[in-house]
């Protein structure tokens, strides 16, 4: 009887090993990446931002999937992260587009991140640049850089970033052009002088002096 009971624990230890067994078989292998950052480029956006070039690779033996993203300073934020899966060895060259509202010339500091979606293995790379509000050069340039301008007696002139005038002097007098802007008070007599009111007035008296000489020629030959 005790051989029976022996027996029977042995083929029971059998049964419970082999299920053991079957289950670490079928256990579904997970490929798994190891994310690399190679390098990091911004490209200023003029007046929103910049465009984040990054060069990742999975440096791990098998292929994995990942996602890129950014955390940056001064409240500028990404628009959209990355997420994409690359095979072994293999590079690419993604795009994250940080926008912000920070002042003109600020420095802005972003840390970005290349980071494995299943053991959240992270490559991290830091990059700076300068918030760029310029508009000069493009289409949507206000004006052109240095350029003067005369609003309401007031000389402007645009500013280093083309997206408006900033008051350079107030006329009391209003505004004169003369090669450039200038104020009324500060030009000499002869640029004061409105030549179109001159001219006008100088026909006006030439035309009496020719009727007077009509006249006296027309009685002088009368007499006659």
């Amino acid at each position: 009887m005790k051989n029976i009971n022996l027996l029977a624990i042995i083929l029971l230890l059998f049964f419970f090993q082999s299920i053991i067994l079957s289950n670490s078989q079928m256990t579904i292998h997970t490929p798994i990446g190891v994310p690399k950052i190679l390098s990091v480029e911004a490209n200023p956006i003029p007046r929103s931002g910049a465009s984040l070039i990054i060069n990742v690779k999975n440096i791990g033996n098998e292929r994995g999937g990942f996602y890129a993203y950014a955390e940056c300073n001064k409240g500028f934020k990404v628009n959209e992260n990355w997420n994409g899966n690359l095979e072994s060895s293999e590079e690419k060259q993604i795009t994250i587009n940080v926008f912000g509202e920070g002042m003109c010339s600020e420095t802005i500091t972003c840390n970005v991140i290349f980071e494995d979606s299943i053991n959240n293995k992270k490559s991290e790379h830091s990059i700076s640049f300068t918030n760029d509000c310029s508009l000069c050069g493009t289409d949507s340039a206000i004006c052109k850089k240095d350029d003067l301008s005369c609003t309401g007696g007031k000389i402007e002139r645009c500013n280093n970033y083309c997206i408006g005038y900033d008051i350079v002097q107030t006329c009391n007098e209003g505004c004169l052009y003369k090669d450039k802007w200038i104020c009324k008070e500060d030009a000499n007599w002869i640029d004061k002088v409105d030549w179109s009111l001159w001219t006008f007035l100088i026909f006006i008296t030439l035309m009496i002096i020719l009727f007077i000489y009509l006249i006296y020629h027309y009685y002088h030959l009368k007499k006659k």
